[in-house]
């Protein structure tokens, strides 16, 4: 069973944890999150559709955020936890990017085949885009 003790030497482990995690993230989600919609785009167009592309993708984002709340939770006291920790977030991160770029590309296009008038297309583009 996992115990999870909260004390200010635990707060401050955790918050440069979050600055480690800041800096490494921008390696792997800045760099992958506008490289993977070009996957998620073909596995759209050439295989799946939009709509399982987005159903199936958001599960994948869902497990990375689900795993992301896993590396949160110190696994030991002898201090390798923090090793595993900073593995599993990294990993989190690469998965949550996947699944980001499979949803990326396919949200709009089919919130936009949804719209058939010209002036509800205007409308509902810059609202899609400031939700996103």
């Amino acid at each position: 069973m996992v115990k999870i003790k909260f004390s200010l030497s635990n707060s401050l482990i955790i918050i440069n944890f979050i600055f480690f995690l800041k800096n490494q993230s921008k390696l792997v989600t800045e760099k992958k999150c506008y490289f993977t919609p070009l996957f998620g785009a073909m596995l759209a167009d050439s295989y799946w559709g939009k709509y399982k592309t987005i159903f199936y993708l958001s599960i994948v984002y869902c497990l990375g955020m689900a795993l992301m709340a896993v590396s949160a939770i110190e696994f030991d006291d002898s201090g390798t936890g923090q090793t595993v920790n900073m593995g599993l977030a990294l990993a989190a991160l690469f998965i949550i990017a996947c699944g980001t770029g499979g949803i990326k590309p396919c949200v709009s296009t089919l919130g936009g085949d949804q719209v058939t008038q010209f002036k509800k297309k205007n409308n509902f583009f810059p609202k899609i885009f400031f939700l996103v």
